[in-house]
């Protein structure tokens, strides 16, 4: 009976104080949202009367918004084009440091992927793990109603054979001895009492295996709660790798397209940065000039003039220099020496600070100028030998058929202007009198068209055909 006592409970005796104070909380809620409401409320009232008085609405918000995506697109723009312009004149362009970090970031991504796949696992697991554990729990309580019931129905039963035992015994066999009906049931009261105790310790033990599996649960939910928020933040993070691997692609396209206006600037050029650093430039120059002059022409005609190509090499030496009108240079070398570049070189060096372009430039123009003459001098030796007797630069001697030998003058800045062109200074030929030699020089110096056309070899022609005719006139006069 006590033990059927300590498990029943009256659950009414403080669920009239408890309801009560719960509908005072309640209604003070109420009260608490109504005074909000309607100050809020109020307050909107007022914000709307204020708006409506400012006649500031959606369109004017619109508006605004509109403006600013404009400005700040236009300055956007004028930023990346002033940063790429820099870029472009600086060289400095880094196609393989945007590799190295377009690699770096994939990578990284890589990492952060893995690194939330396996998040998503452990995940998963302690999903399995809770739910497993929630299951375990289940099961105990059930079997705890279960015992608690079978012990209730146990405990009734018994009292009710003990009242029905007392009930039927004669009132005089109270005061007699106990027989052995009433031994019998003192021993079942023990032995139920001794159940009872045990039900008791098992029902201790579960309601502590019951708050341990609590504490567990509530660890679990903690870690599990810890996780989701690591895997949105793992999430989050891959957005952006993937918003940084979407800009990095966009930068990747616009240095390429850099590369290859550099390369298309190289080609036209003919000039290409080697090597560069703080304290030395290293240039490439590529010439290409035609070795005859022709007459303008087009399509597959004017894509088989032949073409020589010349290489040289500009190494600059810089000094330290906190102006940014020039630069001063410690040392120039061209490889291989061509011309008079090495006097302006040296003067260069000599100097005060130059331009870098300028002195380029420069350097080229004389490269030009220089090959343009040589290639016209090369192409003329081909086909008339020079003689040993010329006096040298600008002056070249020639050979022609007929024992002609002429001597012209290529002035040395080349393609050359109006006041320096080509002049055939002499002609001599046994067979050809002096005077009449004179006069065919002077007809063909007076041939504007010849000499400024700068074909040399076609000047050599002219001669020759000139002189033969000449002397098949003597030939025809004389017999």
């Amino acid at each position: 009976m006590d033990v059927a006592k300590r498990l029943q409970f009256d659950t009414t005796e403080t669920l009239a104080g408890a309801n009560q104070e719960a509908l005072d909380v309640l209604q003070q809620a109420v009260q608490d949202l109504s005074t909000a409401a309607k100050q809020k409320r109020t307050q909107m009232l007022d914000l709307a009367k204020q708006t409506a008085e400012q006649g500031i609405g959606d369109n004017d918000l619109k508006r605004l918004k509109r403006q600013f995506d404009s400005n700040k697109a236009t300055y956007v723009n004028i930023e990346q084009k002033e940063r790429f312009m820099k870029g472009l004149y600086g060289l400095e362009v880094d196609i393989e440091q945007l590799t190295a970090a377009k690699d770096q970031y994939e990578q990284q991504l890589e990492r952060e992927a893995e690194a939330l796949r396996g998040l998503k696992a452990q995940n998963e697991q302690a999903r399995a793990k809770l739910g497993s554990t929630a299951a375990s729990i289940s099961q105990l309580y059930g079997l705890v109603e279960q015992t608690t019931a079978a012990t209730g129905s146990q405990l009734e039963a018994t009292s009710a054979v003990l009242q029905q035992a007392a009930s039927s015994r004669p009132a005089e066999e109270a005061a007699a001895e106990p027989g052995p009906e009433q031994a019998q049931a003192q021993a079942l009261v023990e032995a139920e009492a001794a159940t009872a105790k045990e039900l008791e310790r098992c029902i201790a033990a579960a309601e502590a295996e019951l708050s341990e599996l609590e504490g567990k649960a509530g660890a679990g939910r903690q870690e599990l709660t810890a996780l989701r928020a690591e895997v949105e933040r793992l999430e989050l993070l891959a957005s952006d790798r993937v918003k940084a691997a979407d800009a990095d692609s966009h930068t990747r396209s616009k240095a390429q397209w850099c590369e290859d206006l550099l390369a298309l600037r190289t080609k036209l050029s003919g000039l290409s940065v080697l090597s560069s650093s703080s304290e030395e430039v290293v240039l490439g120059i590529c010439l290409k000039l035609p070795t005859a002059r022709q007459p303008a022409v087009e399509g597959a005609a004017a894509a088989a003039v032949p073409v020589r190509e010349v290489q040289h090499e500009l190494q600059l030496q810089l000094l330290p220099c906190t102006s940014s009108s020039g630069v001063l240079l410690s040392g120039a070398r061209l490889s291989p020496a061509a011309g008079d570049v090495r006097a302006f070189l040296d003067a260069a060096v000599n100097g005060s600070q130059v331009s870098l372009s300028h002195l380029v430039c420069e350097v080229r123009g004389r490269l030009l100028c220089y090959w343009s003459r040589q290639v016209l001098v090369e192409a003329a030796a081909e086909v008339y030998p020079p003689c040993s007797s010329s006096r040298g630069p600008p002056h070249v001697r020639v050979a022609l058929p007929n024992q002609v030998e002429v001597e012209v003058l290529v002035p040395f800045a080349w393609p050359c202007s109006s006041s320096e062109r080509l002049q055939l200074v002499q002609l001599a030929c046994p067979q050809v009198d002096p005077a009449a030699a004179v006069a065919l020089v002077d007809s063909i110096n007076a041939n504007r068209q010849l000499l400024l056309g700068g074909d040399l070899l076609g000047l050599l022609r002219a001669v020759a055909e000139a002189t033969e005719a000449q002397l098949l006139d003597a030939e025809a006069a004389n017999m």
